[in-house]
């Protein structure tokens, strides 16, 4: 349920950014359709169904052979529905601002997906997109269009909540699965005081903006573009002299373009330019050919048969051995030798040195062996080495 939530917050966040992106447009043009705004942003809004079932096919597409053609149909889906939904009212430039920007959102939306699906990183919510919405609104305020900015400030804390919510779910299960082998961890009492907790704070986010969506209609604008057309351009008097003066008189630099002959080029240097020009097209075509393949080999290697991520171990790099001079050593006790085998065997594991406030559990799974049947027999010869000394 709570995987559930957090891809509806995505798909709200991604949705928000596109739905306002072509009313922004169409408000820096001085003719404008009473009303227009608000139809275009809701007809914008058909970009969720391009957003969710992008997800889908990245999700379920075992092959790109498969996701390519489910893109295909969803590509051909949304240029139906997107002819079917323009108003009779909009005028022919506009039909076809639309209708481009509707295909357009749904092919960044495939190759979006498909990245994710090879790089393995989703596109979470962020709270830098919080610009981008504050950018529009100042940009709506000074093209006086109320309709945008209401927009614009809807859009803004609707991402708000999406990013917190989505946030706070990720969070809390990245703290659990930290904390899932401590005995008796009361997982559903932290589930109870994180929503409570986390409730008040949106209630806290909604009191501080009821102010805002009151005094909407107390907003100031004003349009930057009649101060621009209003003011004239004046051309000083010696520069009207000489057009005038130049007005019957001819190119010089044209007529002695025209009196030089063409000469053609020697074939021996076309037959060099042609030579180059194939070196680079076969070059060209070589890599294409290379990432090509290398991607079709990552999307399917990516999700195994059961639609679980598969992560290729990468073999260990070889390291050089130095032989060091033996020096005598005293007798170590067997809590030092336990101690000595961990470090080791946590080094083979992992490069980084682990940090001071890392247990032991956590030490193993970020080295990779907390699951495995080595790492559980050195874990527990560590701990109770660790706890009673003895082993």
């Amino acid at each position: 349920m709570r995987k559930k939530v957090q891809d509806l917050m995505r798909y709200v966040y991604l949705t928000l950014i596109f739905a306002i992106i072509l009313p922004a447009i169409y408000i820096l043009g001085m003719e404008r359709g009473n009303g227009t705004e608000y139809i275009l942003y809701v007809r914008c809004l058909i970009i969720a169904l391009p957003v969710v079932l992008m997800d889908i096919a990245k999700k379920r597409c075992k092959t790109l052979f498969s996701y390519l053609g489910s893109g295909i149909l969803i590509f051909a889906l949304m240029g139906f529905l997107a002819k079917a939904v323009i108003p009779e009212s909009f005028d022919s430039i506009l039909k076809q601002g639309y209708y481009v920007a509707v295909l357009f959102g749904t092919f960044v939306f495939f190759i979006a997906r498909l990245i994710e699906r090879v790089s393995k990183k989703p596109q979470n919510p962020s709270f830098y997109i919080l610009i981008y919405f504050v950018l529009i609104y100042v940009l709506a305020k000074n093209v006086n269009s109320a309709a945008v900015c209401n927009e614009a400030l809807f859009s803004c804390i609707f991402s708000f909540l999406a990013g917190m919510i989505f946030q706070y779910l990720e969070r809390t299960d990245t703290y659990l699965s930290l904390n899932q082998r401590v005995c008796n961890l009361p997982s559903r009492r932290i589930y109870g005081i994180g929503n409570g907790i986390f409730l008040c704070f949106l209630c806290f986010v909604m009191l501080s903006v009821l102010p805002s969506i009151y005094l909407i209609k107390e907003r100031e604008y004003r349009d930057f573009r009649e101060w621009v057309n209003e003011r004239e351009v004046e051309i000083p008097d010696w520069m009207k002299e000489e057009e005038q003066e130049n007005a019957g008189n001819s190119d010089p630099m044209q007529e002695v373009m025209e009196a030089q002959e063409v000469k053609e080029t020697p074939f021996v240097l076309k037959l060099f330019f042609y030579g180059i020009g194939i070196a680079i097209l076969l070059w060209i075509i070589k890599n294409v050919y290379s990432k090509t393949k290398g991607l079709f080999l990552d999307f399917k290697e990516n999700i195994d048969e059961n639609g679980d991520v598969v992560e290729k171990l990468q073999p260990e790099e070889k390291r050089v051995k130095i032989k060091k001079t033996k020096i005598r050593k005293k007798e170590q006790t067997e809590l030092e030798i336990i101690r000595e085998k961990y470090k080791k065997e946590i080094r083979k594991h992992r490069k980084d040195l682990p940090e001071c406030y890392e247990s032991p559990y956590e030490i193993e799974t970020k080295a990779g062996i907390a699951e495995t049947k080595e790492g559980k027999e050195l874990h527990e010869c560590y701990e109770r080495a660790r706890y009673t000394n003895i082993l």
